[in-house]
């Protein structure tokens, strides 16, 4: 039987069908109010919090509050039941990996009609990002504000004292498989004492960087891109190799130290020479001046280009108590964002709006134009109901791998079972 990660949550909406609550619209005394709920924490929060005061102080029709909410990782649960309940957020932001299965949950509200009607011109969205988020309805449900793909940071002071710049200032590594584990054989050479790639052995770093090794080695995508009924594409013998390959740096190789408990303050502590994570590091590294860092894509140590990636989107839930003036100025806070992309880029983050990567604004960001050409080399989980599921499943799998516990060939083999098992 077909599984979803919010099953039995769609019988909150039949039941919640005879609910209302008050839906808050203009008075004549002040403004819409638009309630937006986020999952960010940390800087990002910060950054969205100041577009948020800037939307506000640029107009006085509407006015977006961001609640202060507890953790992130319950975040889509708190959505979907709220808005079962009608008693959800005006506006919601969400990974782009889920918005087929909330759609399909019937959670999300097409947005083309308003994006219009505010003046935002979804064109000028990165197409491979808008197709993503264009459902079987022919309609876009989701506003995309950026990508955030995994590169790769490294300690420019570690480098240096390790030897390992070049005299231009650039990395010192031969970008082949070979090549990798070389330039970390001359780090521990030069410093043992020093972690030469800080990657926990459990979790969303080491996942993202079997990914991208397995799509760089000409990998399939896991599932087939259809929204209810996918099918099982994974690449066996492509993913074991990965595997292998990335268990080789916790094991054989011994570039990986097992038992890392905070990668970014050991990065930014020099006590890391490197680290793969996210594009966010760049919004928390680089507001320490004493602290020099190099932010670059994966190295493509196999036969193409590629890495693992997502997008931050915001999406207008369907509900009875959202109004079309509560909709309006969702959709005015959207195009606000689409033209200030490049001041939420300040967080580390690609702006989805082409233009806004091409302006002077962000070309003239430190570190961000050494990695802005990432985005083509994207490879983003496939566009199902299954999508978001699957990577749990993923990372839970690929856990035992690195943790010994199972080989490559037995971890991707449960691996493939578990994920054939979500879709029947």
């Amino acid at each position: 039987m077909k599984k979803t990660v919010f099953a039995g949550m769609v019988l909150l909406f039949t039941a919640a069908g005879c609910q209302s609550q008050d839906a808050g619209s203009s008075t004549e005394t002040g403004p819409v109010e638009v309630e937006m709920w986020s999952l960010f924490s940390g800087g990002d929060q910060a950054y969205m919090q100041s577009l948020i005061d800037g939307f506000n102080e640029s107009q006085k029709k509407y006015e977006v509050v961001m609640p202060a909410l507890s953790a992130a990782d319950d975040h889509y649960t708190k959505v979907v039941t709220s808005v079962a309940a009608n008693r959800g957020p005006d506006l919601a932001v969400a990974h782009a990996s889920i918005i087929p299965e909330f759609y399909n949950l019937g959670l999300t509200k097409p947005i083309d009609g308003p994006a219009e009607a505010a003046g935002l011109n979804l064109t000028e969205v990165n197409e491979n990002i808008l197709n993503r988020l264009t459902m079987k309805d022919g309609n876009v449900h989701s506003y995309p504000i950026d990508t955030h793909p995994t590169v790769m940071f490294f300690n420019k002071t570690v480098l240096d004292e390790a030897g390992l710049l070049t005299e231009s200032g650039e990395v010192d590594m031969k970008e082949t498989p070979e090549g990798f584990i070389d330039f970390y054989k001359r780090a521990q050479e030069a410093l043992p004492d020093t972690i030469p790639l800080a990657v926990p052995s459990v979790g969303y770093d080491a996942f993202t960087s079997w990914w991208a090794f397995y799509y760089q080695m000409g990998g399939t995508d896991i599932y087939s891109d259809d929204l209810q009924e996918p099918t099982v594409t994974l690449d066996t013998e492509t993913a074991v190799e990965a595997a292998e390959y990335m268990k080789s740096l916790f094991h054989e190789e011994g570039i990986i130290p097992k038992n890392i408990t905070d990668p970014y303050e050991q990065f930014q502590t020099d006590r890391a020479l490197s680290l793969m994570t996210g594009v966010w590091g760049t919004g928390i590294w680089e507001t320490d001046e004493s602290f020099e860092f190099i932010a670059q894509p994966i190295p493509t140590l196999f036969e193409e280009p590629a890495t693992y990636g997502d997008s931050h989107t915001l999406f207008i839930p369907e509900q009875k108590s959202t109004t079309d003036e509560k909709t309006a100025g969702a959709a005015a806070f959207m195009n606000y964002l689409h033209e200030n992309q490049a001041q939420w880029a300040k967080a580390g983050h690609i702006p989805a709006n082409d233009e806004a990567v091409a302006s002077e604004a962000f070309q003239e960001m430190p570190y961000r134009s050494d990695y802005a050409d990432v985005v083509e080399d994207v490879e983003q989980p496939s566009g199902t109901i299954y999508s978001n599921m699957s990577i749990d499943v993923m990372m839970r799998n690929l856990d035992e791998i690195w943790a010994g516990r199972v080989t490559p060939e037995e971890g991707i083999r449960s691996m493939e079972q578990e994920l054939d098992e979500l879709v029947k």
